[in-house]
């Protein structure tokens, strides 16, 4: 349904109102059909925030295991915290920069 569609703060029960008024033969249908419009709105959102959180939990697993095969344990453990709360932008370009650095300092330099 278009209105269910554009205009995202509308709630069940003020839906329900104006097709009880308008429709009252087909009140129950159309408020079921905005209600999967809904429903497959949130899907969505809930998908997009989940292969994001995968790509962000890949990534630090990813940077993680390759700062301690390059630089050993202890520059991992160093580096967690930060490499952890980093956002996923840090992460791609320091698993880039990991590849040429020299010294663990080199991952994390400042440009």
């Amino acid at each position: 349904m278009y209105i269910a569609r554009v205009y995202s703060y509308i709630q069940e029960k003020d839906v329900r109102q104006a097709l009880e008024q308008t429709r009252p033969d087909r009140a129950e249908e159309l408020v079921m059909t905005v209600a999967e419009e809904w429903i497959k709105r949130g899907e969505k959102r809930g998908e997009k925030r989940g292969q994001k959180r995968g790509s962000h939990q890949t990534a630090t697993k990813t940077l993680l295991r390759q700062i301690e095969r390059k630089f050993g344990a202890e520059a991992k453990e160093a580096s967690r915290a930060r490499v952890e709360r980093a956002a996923l932008g840090e992460l791609e370009m320091w698993l880039d920069r990991i590849l040429d650095a020299e010294r663990i300092e080199d991952v994390f330099a400042e440009d």
